[in-house]
């Protein structure tokens, strides 16, 4: 559901009507007559109501507006989850094609690694 500007001026031309309305009402309120004042109430009650129906459909457009941007946000996560998950693992298989091909000298890099390391540990 999509809450247009022309939705958005027909909301604030009710309030407005609601409100120049009730503003009617108290002016006219001590000077008119019984059935005049009725009048009124009932435009200021129709107004009110044709109020309260834009707002509530403004909120809904809001809400769905909220859940479609979560959902949208939800899975772009979960594509770069995705997409994180197949690079590490195409970088497992390079590793382990790396080392089922050259043995030994991923032993050597290992052990000069190893050997650095213990170097280092052993002058503190």
């Amino acid at each position: 559901m999509q809450f247009g500007t022309q939705n958005k001026d027909r909301l604030v031309a009710d309030i407005r009507q609601v409100v120049a309305d009730l503003d009617a009402v108290l002016r006219e309120a001590v000077s008119e007559t019984g059935a005049e004042v009725g009048g009124l109430k009932g435009r200021l009650r129709d107004g009110l109501h044709a109020a309260r129906a834009s707002l509530a459909e403004l909120e809904s457009d809001v809400g769905e507006r909220a859940r479609e941007a979560a959902r949208m946000t939800s899975d772009r996560a979960r594509e770069a989850a995705r997409a994180t998950s197949e690079r590490a693992r195409e970088a497992a298989r390079y590793t382990d094609d790396y080392v089922h091909e050259h043995p030994w000298a991923v032993v050597g890099g290992a052990a000069g690694i190893g050997a650095l390391i213990a170097l280092i540990l052993s002058r503190r």
